[in-house]
């Protein structure tokens, strides 16, 4: 009795043990990942790169129809871009006409820049709040005539330009953004959703 008593208290001592050892386990482990996920946690709020958003857009430079598409900016289900289109092609010259404007909610765009000298947007252009820098506009229109042997040669890099800045109010204030244009459409866009925050032309994280 007292040999099966004693394996008893043996067993239920090495129990003990092992429970004890689990429990110092589960603590260190505990300790651990709390660390590793303060760590995560900390490397989330310094990344900037998490502010952009970037969208690209299938453009067929191929079509020639008068035509009107619209956009989604910011990816919430409403449409904030309208750009139309009017061509008239006789022989290897088209005559042009085009337009986009805001609708839902107001954005200016910009095509111009005035620092250190009246140029272009150009890639790397910073897109941002200040009021010297920009000529911004509701509205924006184009026209003229091109010839239409292949892509390059259709868009008039020589009469106008190819990147824009825009910018539109939110509740949390002003956000920043550019586009490609590209055949009378955009092919591509980015916006940084961080309110007052400026943007480089052709960012896209």
């Amino acid at each position: 009795m007292f040999l099966i008593l004693r394996i008893g208290l043996n067993l239920k001592t090495r129990k003990m043990k092992q429970v004890k050892s689990i429990l110092i386990l589960s603590a260190i482990l505990f300790v651990v990942f709390a660390c590793n996920k303060d760590d995560d946690d900390n490397d989330n709020n310094t990344e900037d790169t998490g502010s952009i958003y970037y969208q690209e857009f299938d453009v067929d430079t191929t079509n020639y129809a008068n035509d009107t598409v619209f956009y989604d900016v910011d990816n919430d289900g409403a449409f904030e871009i309208e750009v139309t289109r009017t061509i008239e092609i006789e022989n290897s010259e088209a005559q042009y006409g085009g337009q986009f404007r805001w609708v839902n909610e107001p954005i200016d765009f910009c095509f111009m820049v005035n620092t250190p000298s009246t140029s272009m947007i150009e890639f790397g252009d910073e897109i941002n709040g200040n009021a010297n820098f920009f000529e911004w506009q509701p509205v924006i229109n184009c026209s003229g005539s091109v010839g239409v042997l292949n892509e390059n040669h259709y868009w008039p890099q020589v009469v106008f330009t190819e990147y824009f800045g825009f910018k539109y109010m939110s509740n949390q204030g002003t956000i920043y953004g550019w586009f490609r244009f590209k055949h009378f459409e955009l092919a591509e866009m980015a916006i940084n959703t961080n309110p007052n925050e400026p943007i480089l032309v052709g960012q896209k994280e």
